[in-house]
């Protein structure tokens, strides 16, 4: 058993609100998204198994996870283009997380 090192774990978020509402099945099943889970089942488990949590990133709003997951809007990923654009998206999609939820977490741990 390694006594030390670093986890990082990307995973979605049952919490995420397309997936509240049921629209990310069809994805989750197809890139291979057995389950998704909620902060607190996360922390637990880690640390049931010895680890602290030590960074916690929850990142991908409404809009990053529509591009993702559902069919019709995945063409629109290629017509963001350019610095402005981008930082349009990005700003709304942070402030779609911040205030419905995000879709994903990117966290880092460590051994106790």
């Amino acid at each position: 058993m390694v006594q030390d090192g670093l986890l990082i774990l990307s995973t979605p978020l049952r919490t995420a609100p397309l997936a509240r509402v049921g629209l990310t099945r069809r994805f989750d099943e197809a890139v291979g998204h057995r389950r998704r889970y909620s902060r607190n089942r996360i922390v637990a488990t880690l640390m049931h198994a010895g680890f602290n949590v030590d960074h916690w990133i929850e990142t991908e709003g409404i809009v990053r996870d529509a591009l993702l997951v559902l069919p019709r809007a995945r063409p629109l990923v290629r017509h963001i283009r350019g610095e402005a654009l981008t930082r349009v998206v990005t700003a709304v999609d942070d402030f779609t997380g911040r205030r419905f939820g995000f879709s994903k977490v990117i966290l880092f741990s460590r051994r106790k």
